[in-house]
């Protein structure tokens, strides 16, 4: 699920081309996602209807503040209303009064204006992600704040 969907996501920031260079699913189990969920704190939710996967999230302590939710992936098959809410809400209820910060690809306007409208504002950092050689996906970072303490830090 969470391949087929990626692809949709990035179709307007990388090239059919380049899209086609990437990793075949099969593979992603193993790299993109252990990785991420062997380090202390880091939880995938899978959400299901019917016996099929139609949404995902992974999410855990940021890396710079322990004290903020880094939303790494949030992925929803596109006709399952409501299940993108839900699993945000799942990261959001991991630590109730923790911010949340996440990345997303600067041309992904969908994406943006999700989290836009979810309350999340770009908060200033920004990054050239290089998944392969020749390839630059400028990053701009989005944070929601919840917690008095985000104010001062």
């Amino acid at each position: 699920m969470h391949y087929p969907v990626w692809l949709d996501s990035n179709s307007g920031v990388m090239t059919p081309y380049v899209l086609s260079l990437f990793d075949p699913p099969e593979t992603w189990p193993d790299t993109a996602y252990a990785q991420k969920l062997s380090a202390p704190g880091w939880t995938m939710w899978i959400a299901e209807s019917d016996n099929r996967a139609v949404g995902m999230a992974v999410f855990g302590p940021d890396a710079e503040d322990d004290r903020v939710i880094e939303l790494d992936s949030l992925y929803v098959a596109r006709k399952e209303e409501g299940i993108g809410g839900r699993l945000l809400n799942k990261a959001l209820e991991s630590d109730p009064s923790a911010d949340m910060r996440l990345w997303v690809a600067e041309g992904n306007l969908r994406a943006r204006s999700y989290y836009e409208n979810r309350g999340f504002a770009r908060d200033g950092r920004t990054k050239v992600w290089k998944p392969m050689s020749g390839v630059q996906v400028p990053q701009l970072g989005y944070r929601l704040r919840r917690s008095p303490r985000s104010l001062t830090g």
